[in-house]
């Protein structure tokens, strides 16, 4: 029975979303924040990500950056100019995770996730 309580618990696979953040920044759409964690002991094919409200999935908004903002907010990788939606199929290691950010109208009310 062990054996059997063992195997499935390592064959189970596992997502966890965390680190949600929305803010509203001054000539910024709504700065949508949240990371994928995998926390199974097996690799997750991440295939899809859909960012729901009220049934209608909600996209980037794609924001374009005025210079001024640019210059007040220099740093990139720490700065709310710049979304990082899911683009394309990702490999999600084993105990690891991948941020994702979003230029929207409004906060989602649920995040699906499609994965293999």
């Amino acid at each position: 029975i062990w054996s059997i309580v063992y195997t499935y618990s390592q064959n189970k696979y596992q997502i966890t979303i965390s680190e949600f953040t929305a803010e509203k920044f001054e000539d910024i759409p709504l700065y949508f924040c949240f990371d994928v964690i995998n926390t199974s002991t097996k690799g997750i094919r991440i295939k899809k990500i859909e960012l729901i409200k009220n049934g209608e999935m909600l996209n980037d908004l794609q924001f374009e950056p005025t210079k001024r903002l640019v210059f007040y907010y220099p740093n990139p990788s720490n700065s709310p100019l710049y979304s990082k939606p899911f683009k394309t199929e990702s490999f999600l290691a084993p105990q690891s995770s991948k941020s994702y950010k979003y230029h929207l109208n409004e906060i989602p009310d649920s995040i699906r996730i499609c994965a293999d």
